[in-house]
């Protein structure tokens, strides 16, 4: 099966590790809080509110037992970081 370009860069196989042109500039813009949304330049989504059960979960799965730990480096509204504690 072929891999197909998308709007998102070019194909997973294509990229490389640490190439600063296919998220440099993303990573730069300014981000805005705005109706529990993080919206990025373009007011495209970042992480919604409505994503909440989607966190709670993973953060169940993630710390299936008390006690384990986790580091989280996210972008976002610290909603999984929530469930973790």
């Amino acid at each position: 099966q072929a891999e197909q370009s998308s709007s998102l860069g070019p194909p997973l196989a294509k990229r490389r590790k640490g190439d600063r042109a296919l998220h440099g500039g993303y990573l730069q813009e300014r981000l805005c809080y705005e109706d529990g949304r993080l919206l990025d330049e373009n007011k495209k989504g970042v992480m919604m509110g409505w994503e909440s059960p989607l966190m709670a979960k993973h953060a169940e799965v993630l710390l299936p037992k008390p006690g384990a730990s986790v580091l989280n480096i996210g972008f976002g509204l610290g909603l999984v970081d929530v469930f973790l504690q």
